[in-house]
């Protein structure tokens, strides 16, 4: 073993045998406008940190808007192609809406 190696070697024993935690990765779970004007899942499980992503390219316009939860405002834009972003920053439960079809593209997610 060279001599930067057991040096190493030595810190991690001292520091408790090595075990060092490692914080757990934020994620990206994407809802996708369908054909039949509904998001796709229609709920979704995420954890504090993550970003849920919205993607729309279809024939007839969508948006998104955030009707309730904690954190800042999402609104987009009406178009035919878009995106729009929310990370969510705090366990509870927000609800998201295409304004142009509120009836049938809706969406509940819950954060732990």
């Amino acid at each position: 073993m060279t001599k930067p190696s057991l040096v190493a070697a030595a810190a991690l024993v001292a520091a408790g045998a090595g075990v060092v935690a490692i914080p757990a990765m934020a994620a990206t779970k994407t809802v996708k406008a369908t054909s039949a004007n509904t998001w796709s899942p229609k709920s979704l499980s995420v954890k504090k940190g993550d970003t849920v992503r919205f993607t729309w390219s279809t024939s007839v316009p969508h948006n998104v808007r955030k009707t309730s939860g904690a954190g800042k405002a999402l609104r987009t834009g009406i178009s035919q192609k878009g995106s729009g972003s929310f990370k969510v920053p705090a366990k509870g439960t927000y609800r998201f809406v295409c304004d142009v079809h509120p009836g049938t593209m809706k969406i509940t997610v819950k954060a732990s």
